[in-house]
């Protein structure tokens, strides 16, 4: 056990240090806090926006650049994977410059890249400019709106998560129909250049994202280091606390989270073709997916709400979803009713709403709120390579076989085992918190 691990053990044996407790002072729990909490809305509208609606540019770009589909594909996923892999980095950023000064150099990074892929000679510098500089844009945005919410709020922190990441639904519910009309009438480059003027939105956006009140923000670095002896320790982790990455509890809800990220995109996708496979009409095809956004929408504020009821387990309800979501996506193949395939939207969006919702409350819940930055920079790493490398995969499984069966069923699996790893991690947790304390206890026997 590290020198840092026995000075600060009680921390870890509560779960959370003094400063995340329902202190009003530390955590307002209103006023400026729902304004920053409507502008993470804002910035998950676009982030998710510009991500779910990308199959909109997908088709205008393979003629454009005249490339195979899969090559073509790189773009979007590049992004997503982007903006997932920089947590780190736009953790440490909030650490060093603060949650304003992160937000908005994001929007300004994607912004002006998306302007410039509009020159693209071709499709590999479209996925240097749009999919890697854009992506990793979004991604500092992103991150900090979602963590400075949570220190805002304490007692209805869930509620206001759940509010802020519902953007993500209305993006994906409105930006596919506005992208398709902009295209229309502009052009594919006009379209992402009055996207990317959308996107400069995240300097206003990033400006309200103010730090709290100096005499709050004293009380908690007073509270954070009740004796000297801590100081070296808090220096070390004040970028960025590497003791989680030893954690067994971080690791296994990194591993959970992986493999839902792996299945997540793949009925986004392949969700409209498949139903037109069926003989489905193609607005039906895209209503599934409008269905799918809205109903992530609206859950994730029913989600956060029930989240801060006394009674409510989020990580159980996580887990049940999970799992729930893995066996209907597995069972995708053998759905031919459109009626069927609108049950099974509503669920997969409810799948959806739970698992974005309960990232920061299950992690604040576990590890306090002062290592949210890092537990959740960690957190989007770890869905940054399935995010990229996920639909890739199901589009072998779909061109081998010939139909998109086995890559719902793929999909379902990886959706239904994350959801059995969710499950233990409380008690994984309990385990590792009890394993702290007497190690500690040992070795002050021996001091």
């Amino acid at each position: 056990m590290s020198e840092c691990e026995n000075k600060t053990n009680e921390v870890a044996t509560n779960g959370k240090n003094a400063a995340d407790k329902n202190d009003p002072e530390l955590a307002p729990d209103g006023g400026w806090g729902w304004v920053v909490t409507f502008a993470a809305l804002c910035t998950t509208f676009i982030v998710d926006g510009i991500s779910f609606s990308f199959g909109v540019f997908y088709i205008e770009l393979l003629d454009y650049f005249g490339e195979s589909r899969s090559l073509t594909s790189w773009i979007i996923s590049v992004l997503n994977g982007t903006y997932h892999l920089v947590g780190p980095i736009a953790s440490i950023s909030v650490n060093i410059f603060g949650s304003r000064v992160t937000a908005i150099a994001g929007g300004i990074i994607a912004s002006v890249t998306f302007g410039l892929c509009v020159f693209s000679p071709n499709v590999w510098v479209m996925i240097a400019t749009y999919g890697f500089l854009g992506g990793f844009g979004l991604g500092l945005s992103y991150l900090t709106s979602i963590v400075t919410v949570g220190h805002y709020f304490s007692r209805k922190r869930a509620l206001a998560i759940g509010i802020a990441s519902c953007g993500s639904g209305i993006g994906a519910f409105a930006m596919a129909p506005l992208s398709d009309f902009l295209i229309q009438s502009y052009g594919w480059q006009g379209a992402i250049l009055i996207i990317a003027g959308i996107t400069l939105n995240g300097i206003p956006i990033g400006a309200v994202l103010r730090p709290l009140e100096p005499k709050s923000i004293k009380n908690a670095q007073i509270t954070e280091t009740t004796n000297t002896d801590n100081m070296e320790c808090n220096e070390k982790s004040a970028l960025f606390d590497y003791e989680l990455l030893k954690s067994p509890t971080m690791i296994l809800f990194c591993v959970a989270a992986f493999l839902y990220d792996m299945g997540l995109f793949i009925p986004l996708t392949y969700l409209p073709d498949h139903a037109r496979n069926l003989s489905l009409t193609s607005q039906q095809g895209t209503m599934l997916i409008s269905i799918i956004g809205i109903t992530n929408t609206v859950c994730r504020v029913i989600a956060g709400w029930v989240a801060d009821r006394k009674w409510s387990n989020p990580n159980l309800i996580k887990a049940v979803l999970l799992t729930t979501g893995g066996v209907a996506t597995i069972a995708v193949p053998w759905f031919t009713v459109f009626s069927v395939m609108v049950f099974y939207s509503v669920v997969y969006g409810l799948c959806i709403a739970v698992f974005v919702t309960y990232h920061a409350i299950i992690i604040t819940s576990l590890f306090g709120k002062d290592k949210l930055n890092s537990a959740y920079g960690i957190l989007l790493l770890a869905l940054g390579i399935p995010s990229l490398v996920g639909p890739p995969i199901a589009g072998a499984i779909s061109d081998h076989y010939g139909d998109y069966n086995g890559a719902f069923i793929f999909a379902g699996c990886m959706i239904f085992a994350s959801g059995l790893l969710t499950f233990p991690l409380t008690l994984v947790h309990k385990w590792e918190r009890q394993r702290k304390q007497v190690i500690y206890k040992l070795e002050s026997t021996h001091l």
